[in-house]
């Protein structure tokens, strides 16, 4: 049969990475929502983003302790949303309170 993949062209390429990028700001957004809102408003998160990636995660191990239902997968999710404060699904989450 022979190898059937397909050279995929450089505009599919591009439309690939934004669609990725899309899911992205949406799980990021809504990951925000569910595991920051539940205690204080998006104006604590959104205060704090520049953060580094190591500080976001300094401040999510301060809130597992305070026993914030964060597992190790959405801390890391988190902290990399945290740190992407250009990305539309964190601008619109701050913009959202």
């Amino acid at each position: 049969l022979g190898n059937s993949l397909m050279p995929v062209s450089g505009s599919l390429r591009v439309a690939i990475a934004s669609v990725t990028a899309c899911t992205a700001d949406t799980n990021c957004q809504q990951s925000l929502r569910d595991k920051c809102l539940s205690c204080h408003g998006s104006a604590t998160t959104c205060a704090k983003l520049g953060a580094s990636e190591e500080q976001w995660l300094q401040t999510i191990d301060a809130m597992i302790k305070l026993k914030a239902n964060i597992s190790p997968q959405e801390r890391s999710q988190l902290a990399r949303c945290l740190t992407r404060a250009d990305s539309p699904g964190v601008r619109e989450f701050c913009s959202s309170d």
